[in-house]
Parts: structure tokens; sequence; C-alpha cells
């Protein structure tokens, strides 16, 4: 006699909605429900599948892993839109279900949540490939969903991961390491030159002066080498730990590796599995990528991952970890590495997943080493995001304008923006947005102070490379107010914003608006019959700051929307210079 098991949670309603879909097994239900909730406290609509509502409902009750590909499609094409976005998979996997020669590879473990082993590696043959479930929509290899994995085997290690998730993004440790990126580097050798690899990444991504760059390169034939270059493996895992340790923000290591170590071989290994408990980083939590082979190969049995440990690791270690499942070329990895770094840096990406599928889309443009594309998995939350770097810095911007309050029909505008660095330190590479509404026309401007960029295509929106410490600047702009001007344009609403990439201690100055309300023969009439009622319209004549800043802090993104065009940029030699629309 068998026991069946009918689920309450229908899979396959389709006036289902979601956001966000975890995938778990009962033994971690209960312990994965703080996470559930943090979630949907920041607005995501989220269902929970066991899996095994998911082998019932999508495999006719049969074990396979193919039932989770299975569910997702069904999800992200049947369900009420929008479609998931995100999707997470909570539960370790290995192998060897069966336990099979248990003289090598240890006793029986159990599957909680399968993974898909593929044959798409081309040294190796096989290898786990989570992104496969999530590659629903077309014939190519990329997943539609941000989906990652927390490759847990027990409810202890499940509540230390959730705890640092929510810690992270809730209570972060604030401190100079959230501005620090720590580079490891294994030794050169025919497979590539891993230095050079990674001072490119610095090079190019990475030239803001509020990087602190922290490094650590072996390089075992040198004699008596200076810091960053360390000619023992001992000397570069004492470095590794003593750098890390102190706090980072990213963490990047690129050369060799195996499951659980980073080095080309036994004798050369930089990093162990054994060396993480040493690790003393607490909620100093970093993002870590690994540009190498295996360290993610999490479904071996009975031998942790070097990403499961660093996630589990109560006391430090990671809080989300990209990183392989199988072999790979520096060439390849190289440009996933690009991708990422460019999203985060360059294009305004803040979150886990959306950084990785920049990395993987720029890598699928090349056309090349599709395998990377899948075996290069998500550990961690694929919406956990970026905790941005504090600053000393105090940026405020003003806002007024001549005339203030009311404004006729085709009569000129003048408005003085002016912005100022209130705090200890420069600001460098801030971004100044005035967009000009419908209701003006033929503006032009003029600035003083530190010197302005205009950024292409944006009426009006300035890059401003360094604010010293108490400098200040004036941007005056000049513009008519549209003679066609209607009244579903009226009145007329500017906004001023300043921003660059870090926290500050007050952003509510960061951006002011002034609202001016324009005379209209529909406009009279409307007063006049509103003051003969003893009712008086507020003609708003005073600047606004706003609580939330425009792009400060993003919000619920749902979707990547592609890498923004590179901006032209016109470089003025003046002080005070004077563009035309």
């Amino acid at each position: 006699m068998s026991l069946y098991i009918a689920y309450s949670t229908n899979l396959r309603d389709t006036t289902r909605q979601a956001d966000y879909i975890f995938i778990t097994h009962p033994n971690f239900a209960s312990t994965l429900q703080p996470l559930i909730t943090h979630r949907q406290s920041q607005g995501y609509d989220v269902v929970v599948a066991d899996i095994n509502a998911v082998y019932d409902q999508f495999n006719a009750g049969i074990v396979d892993a193919e039932a989770i590909r299975t569910f997702f499609d069904y999800a992200y094409h049947s369900w009420a839109a929008p479609a998931p976005a995100y999707a997470l998979l909570v539960g370790g996997s290995n192998f060897n279900p069966h336990g099979r020669n248990t003289a090598y590879y240890g006793p029986q473990q159990p599957v909680y949540v399968p993974t898909i082993d593929l044959m798409i590696d081309p040294y190796q043959g096989e290898s786990a490939a989570d992104a496969y479930f999530a590659a629903i929509s077309g014939n190519d290899p990329l997943p539609d969903i941000y989906l990652g994995r927390l490759p847990v085997m027990s409810t202890t290690d499940l509540t230390t991961v959730v705890n640092k998730i929510i810690a992270y993004e809730q209570n972060p440790t604030r401190g100079a390491w959230q501005n620090d990126i720590l580079f490891v580097a294994d030794n050169t050798d025919d497979a590539g030159n891993f230095e050079a690899v990674s001072e490119a990444i610095i090079a190019t991504y990475l030239t803001s002066p509020g990087w602190d760059l922290r490094k650590v390169y072996y390089n075992p034939g040198m004699v008596n080498p200076p810091d960053p270059y360390y000619n023992t493996v001992d000397l570069a895992r004492g470095a590794i730990r003593t750098k890390w340790s102190q706090g980072v923000a990213l963490a990047n290591y690129v050369g060799h590796a195996f499951l659980d170590y980073w080095g080309s071989t036994v004798t050369d290994q930089q990093w162990h599995n054994n060396d993480t408990p040493t690790l003393y980083n607490g909620a100093k939590l970093p993002f870590l990528i690994s540009l190498d082979c295996l360290d993610g190969y999490f479904d071996w049995p009975n031998r942790p991952s070097l990403a499961e440990t660093m996630l589990a690791y109560a006391n430090g270690g990671t809080v989300a970890h990209w990183a392989p499942t199988g072999l790979g070329v520096a060439t390849g990895h190289d440009v996933l590495h690009k991708g990422f770094y460019k999203a985060i840096n360059g294009d305004g990406v803040d979150f886990f997943g959306g950084a990785v599928t920049a990395g993987r889309l720029s890598l699928a443009a090349r056309g090349a080493f599709p395998d990377l594309v899948q075996t290069f998995m998500m550990f961690g939350d694929p919406a956990v995001r970026f905790v941005t770097p504090a600053s000393p810095q105090e940026l405020a911007v003003n806002l007024n304008s001549t005339p203030g309050g009311v404004v006729g029909l085709g009569s000129t505008v003048t408005y003085r923006i002016r912005y100022a660095n209130n705090g200890s330190a420069d600001a460098a590479d801030a971004t100044l947005n005035f967009p000009l509404p419908p209701g003006l026309v033929n503006a032009s401007y003029t600035s003083s102070g530190p010197t302005i960029t205009p950024l292409s295509g944006a009426t009006y929106a300035w890059n401003i490379a360094s604010i010293p410490i108490g400098a200040t600047g004036i941007i005056t702009v000049q513009a008519q107010v549209n003679p066609a001007l209607t009244a579903a344009q009226a009145p007329i609403i500017t906004t001023a914003t300043l921003r660059n990439r870090w926290i500050e201690p007050d952003i509510s100055n960061n951006s002011a608006r002034l609202s001016l309300d324009v005379l209209l023969a529909d406009r009279y009439e409307a007063d006049d019959i509103a003051e003969s009622a003893g009712r008086v319209p507020d003609h708003d004549q005073t600047t606004e700051h706003d609580d939330a800043v425009d792009g400060v802090g993003l919000g619920h993104q749902r979707r990547v929307q592609g890498c923004r065009d590179l901006r032209d940029h016109f470089e003025p030699d003046e002080d005070r210079q004077h563009h035309d629309c």
C-alpha cells in the first residue's frame, strides 16, 4: 500500500501571479520563511512551491529534475502577467542519489532540490547547470528568470544563509570596507596571465578614486616581493585572510581552482575550504566572483565546494557567489568578468541577478564559450542588492526661478540650480539631472564652478567629474514658456537631482523641485470662481526637497533593460560656458 499526498497549492492555476518563486524541500520550509517574509515586505509577490508538488503537478509524480524546468516554463507563459522575474532553489543536490560506490563517494546523501547535469562542458562532459531550468523563452541557453540556489544540506546552514542575506540588506555594517574590493590572482602560466587580467578589470572599471583596491598576487618566482605580491602559498593565504577579514564589498579570484581550493595542484593551494573558518569578516560580507574552474561544483557528494562553504560560514565568508560547476578557459571568464563590472559600475545595475545576467549577455554576444553561460551559477539570492558604499561626502542641490510662482505664455523663465559638496571628502563622478518638461522650449544654459560635461541625448543632464570639499557650482537655465502650452501641461514642474554612486548621511537634499503656475484664460476663470467662493488656489513659489531621490536606492527592478549607450562627452576649457539646446 502506498501513501499519496495531494498538495494544496495548485501550481497550474492560471490566475496565479508571482514576481518571485521559491522551490524548496519540506524539510526547509519553516526555516526559509524569514527570507520569504523579507522579500514580501519589499513588495515582491511570492509563490512557494514544495519540490514534491512540482514533481506531482508537472511530472506525474515522478522524481526528475526536468519537472523544475517544466514548472518554470508553465509559470512564465501561463500564469497571470507580469511573469516571474526571480526564482530560488533551496536545498542541496548530488550526482549520486543512490549512494553507489560509497568507498569513493562516501555514504548516500539526500537530494533535496535536484540540479541537472548536462553534457555541455567541452573538457569534462557533464556539469551541473541550474541555468537550464530558467532558459524557457526562445532557443538560446540564456536564463529568462534570475535563478539562484542555496545549496544547503541542513536547517542549520539554511538559518545561517538566510540570516546573512537579511542582515546584509536590512542592517548592514556601514564603514569604509564598503568602498574596498579584493583581487586575488594565481601565478602566471600557460593558461593565462591572471594578474594582468585582474589589472585590466581595475583599469577599465574601477578608476573612481572612491574605490580602495586590495590585492593578493601569488608569484612564486619573485624574491622578497613587495605587497601585493606573495611568493609562497602560506604568505598568500595569510594575506587573503587578513585583507578579506578587514571587510570588502566585492572579492574576485582569477586563476586555477578545484572543487574546494584555489590553486592548480594540491601543493600550491592559496586557499582551501579548511581555511574558511579562519576568516573573521563577520557581517562585512562580499559578493565573490570566481573566474576559475570547479569551485562551484556543489553536487559532488560528501565534499562541499568552496562556494557552499563560503556561503554557509556563520562568522563571515560571502553573501553571494558567482562560481563555475565545470571547467573553462580564461578568455571566456574574462568576458563574464567585464560584463559584471560594467553592469554595476557603468550601467547602474545594483542587484546580484542583474549583474550576473549582464555578464552572461556579454559572453553570449561574443558567440563563444556557450557552456560558461550555463555552468557559472548564482549561489545566493538573485534579488539581493549590493549595499552601496558609505561616504563622507554630502551633496546638496537647490533650485529657484525668476519669475517665481506664476508665469505667462511665451514668457522667459530663468532657473538657478545651485549645488554643493558640504561633506569631508571630494565627490567624484556625480550626475546632475534637470529634465525639461514639455511646457518649456528654446532652452539654453550657462555654468560656473566645477567643470560640467553635458550627457548626450539628455536635456538636461550633466556629469560633474569632481566636486571638491566645500565647492559650489551654479547652472543657470533660461527657457521660454511654450506659447502653445495647454491646461493639461500646467503647472510647469521641474526637478533637479544630484547624485553619484555613494550613499550619503542625508539624501533628502539631493533633489529639489519647483512648480510654476501658468496664466491661461481658463485658469483665470477658474481662479475667479474659486476666489468668489472663498477658495484661493495655492501657487507654489518655493523649492521643495523630495524625500526620495530619483535613482538613489534603486527599487524593484524586474528586468535588466540592457546596457546604456556610451555617452559622448563634451569637455569645455572655460570655467563659464554657454550652450544652446
